[in-house]
């Protein structure tokens, strides 16, 4: 879980103290805004159990939440979803979350499987809920009434996945491989129809989330294919797929999707990843931060950090809409839409265009070298 031994207060003032970058910075709300409000905001994403994914987004919310806090003077409060990608677990947690009168918003839920589960269960309870790294474009062609992101769509990974390769890998033949989930299978559409508009020779192959053996893909890849797109969920069945391809001798050239921008999960040196944000730690004040989480918590995947804006961004509707000293669901689902954040941890800012869409949401490519992301111009 989040806190090892360091109380929320302690860590609430090393955040306010720690991640500020200059003095001449100005918050998106002033430090000397201070109004007591409270509410309950929900985040759907791994706590990080033994047998689960590691629980990186769950714990920058919470440090969102307790730096956002420690700034404003609110008393916000945390529940805690277990959900990541288990789409079983979708239906009853949205309606033991519906079903609690004081959560007013929710961050989450990650996945756009479990987005589809549970946005229809939060609709009609009422309830916003920001996601910060459910991609698929299907998302807000306005049948999830209140569901907004802080990240770009799949459209626009496609866009940039379909951009690396015919302008810099120059391939003969790319082998596009999806998992049969959503995530994977949205994103795989774009790619293959870029690559039909562009006249590149592809072929393709699907594999199961969590398939111990990929023999049938990696025979697949004959001399001729130089390229293998893998927009897979789980970055462990990517890392796993590349290691059977390179014990079987084959060295194609690897591009996967943002779900496998973590060095903790996948590292496969050569291998390019998107991602919807941003490196964080090669940034000043998410450098700081990186560094500080690191101080306290330990490894805490700097990809993540998309999800400190989400809380960010919730909270901010709550205390924007507050009214004596209450948050609630009807004022966080009206504050969303008009939310500005100038700035945010990751340089950039936030608002929502009227499809709940990120203005100015797009994607970078970065290329694994020696256990680190390098930025592809």
């Amino acid at each position: 879980m989040l806190v090892l031994g360091v109380s929320g207060t302690l860590l609430a003032m090393l955040l306010v103290t720690g991640c500020g970058s200059s003095e001449d910075t100005e918050p998106a709300h002033a430090a000397t805004d201070t109004r007591s409000c409270s509410g309950t905001i929900a985040v759907m994403a791994s706590a990080g159990s033994a047998d689960e994914t590691q629980p990186a987004q769950m714990n920058w919310a919470r440090v969102a939440l307790d730096a956002f806090n420690a700034e404003h003077g609110s008393s916000f409060a945390i529940e805690a979803s277990n959900v990541y990608d288990q789409t079983d677990r979708a239906a009853p947690e949205a309606r033991r979350l519906a079903a609690d009168a004081t959560v007013v918003g929710v961050v989450g839920p990650v996945s756009s499987s479990v987005t589809e589960i549970a946005g229809p269960i939060f609709d009609a309870a009422g309830l916003a809920y920001v996601s910060p790294s459910a991609t698929a474009v299907s998302l807000t062609d306005g049948h999830l009434k209140r569901f907004f992101r802080v990240v770009a769509n799949n459209d626009e990974q496609a866009e940039a996945i379909v951009h690396l390769v015919t302008t810099t890998l120059d391939p003969k033949t790319v082998l596009v491989v999806d998992d049969r989930e959503v995530y994977s299978t949205n994103l795989t559409a774009g790619v293959v129809e870029g690559f039909e508009k562009h006249g590149i020779d592809f072929d393709t192959a699907s594999v199961d989330a969590g398939q111990p053996d990929y023999a049938d893909v990696v025979r697949k890849i004959t001399p001729s294919t130089d390229v293998i797109v893998m927009p897979l969920l789980d970055p462990d069945d990517a890392q796993r797929l590349v290691d059977q391809i390179h014990a079987a001798g084959k060295t194609p050239i690897i591009v996967g999707g943002d779900s496998m921008f973590s060095l903790n999960d996948f590292d496969a040196h050569g291998a390019y990843v998107p991602s919807y944000a941003p490196d964080v730690s090669k940034m000043e004040d998410g450098a700081a931060t990186v560094k500080l989480y690191s101080q306290i918590f330990g490894d805490l995947a700097p990809f993540a950090a998309t999800a400190y804006v989400a809380m960010e961004t919730v909270a901010t509707a709550a205390l924007d809409t507050c009214r004596n000293g209450q948050a609630t669901r009807e004022g966080v689902a009206e504050g969303l839409p008009d939310v500005a954040l100038p700035t945010t941890l990751l340089g950039s800012p936030v608002a929502f265009d009227k499809h709940h869409e990120l203005v100015g949401g797009r994607y970078w490519m970065y290329r694994i070298e020696g256990g680190n992301y390098r930025l592809i111009p």
